[in-house]
């Protein structure tokens, strides 16, 4: 029943019957899974992704971190079928689908259903230094679809990274200081990941403050300059 209630919001367009069929699989996403029933939640949360309808899609992936960890076990073996997904629609066209991929992406990997962030750092930063070529824009010559296909790939990596940083809130791993470091190398970057990089920031600084004394411990002189350029109360790192 749920996957079809899945495949139902792609092609119905009355608006009610979208919202009782998105209450009726928000039901449903808190029942006990088969392995045969996980399988198939994951084929049509493919398919569903591929209709490139971009509401649907968040509605998908929502339904999909609930289902994960209403049946935390049972999903394991498909670890990496879902960060796959999850990392390919952190490329979305739709910046309200990149973030909440991240925002998945960050509580999978705080729950250690993800536990593979030392792969996921290399990848996030390689997309974080993809080359934005600047032109002058005219009315009858906007952005080129490669120029904006670079911004994604750019921000995807920006909020992969931050999203890692995320996964941390009280505590600051050997790898954390050196990915805020790389994320601060952003903040001149144009919009949205600028944005992202003040979030992130703001957040740590926020998720970090009560124990600071003894977080700061982990970054070296170069990194708290850094941080303290990125912060409104830049003289806390002091």
């Amino acid at each position: 029943m749920l996957n079809q209630l899945l495949s139902l919001l792609v092609r119905e367009e009355d608006e009610e019957l979208i919202m009782l069929l998105k209450g009726g699989a928000r039901l449903l996403s808190h029942a006990k899974l088969s392995d045969d029933c996980i399988k198939m939640v994951l084929f049509v949360t493919h398919q569903i992704i591929e209709q490139d309808v971009w509401k649907v899609t968040l509605f998908a992936l929502n339904m999909l971190q609930i289902l994960i960890f209403e049946n935390f076990f049972m999903f394991q073996p498909y670890v990496e079928d879902i960060q796959h997904l999850l990392l390919a629609r952190l490329q979305d066209n739709t910046i309200e689908v990149r973030e909440l991929a991240a925002n998945a992406i960050s509580g999978l990997v705080r729950c250690k259903f993800i536990q593979s962030v030392d792969q996921l750092q290399v990848v996030f930063s390689k997309l974080s230094i993809s080359k934005i070529q600047r032109r002058n824009k005219s009315a009858d010559n906007p952005d080129a679809p490669e120029e904006q296909n670079q911004l994604v790939k750019r921000h995807a990596g920006v909020l992969g990274l931050s999203a890692l940083v995320g996964a941390c809130p009280y505590t600051v791993p050997e790898w954390l200081p050196s990915v805020l470091d790389h994320i601060s190398d952003h903040l001149r970057d144009p919009a949205p990941i600028q944005a992202t990089v003040k979030k992130v920031m703001s957040d740590f600084k926020r998720t970090h403050h009560d124990n600071w004394q003894n977080h700061k411990m982990k970054f070296t002189e170069e990194q708290l300059t850094s941080l303290s350029d990125l912060l409104v109360s830049p003289s806390y790192y002091a």
